[in-house]
């Protein structure tokens, strides 16, 4: 018997105009859960460091920060 996948609300937001459902992160989560894409009220939201969008989520889902290189926030001083 085949095992049902659990179902998995996300949001992607302050990237670099990507397509969500063709990046590699998706697709791998997409192997375990059945994923939906939502804005309104995501399980999960994964963030990049491009905008500010994600703050709207702020205990309201579970953030994930994504980034592609080594960055700190100008909020905690420069990165040297």
């Amino acid at each position: 018997m085949a095992k049902m996948k659990k179902t998995l609300r996300v949001h992607f937001c302050d990237f670099w105009g990507m397509n969500p459902a063709e990046s590699p992160l998706y697709k791998m989560l997409n192997l375990k859960f059945n994923l939906s894409l939502d804005a309104r009220n995501p399980h999960v939201v994964f963030f990049s460091c491009f905008s500010g969008q994600n703050v709207r989520y702020n205990g309201r889902s579970k953030k994930v920060l994504f980034l592609g290189e080594h960055w700190i926030s100008p909020a905690y001083g420069a990165d040297t």
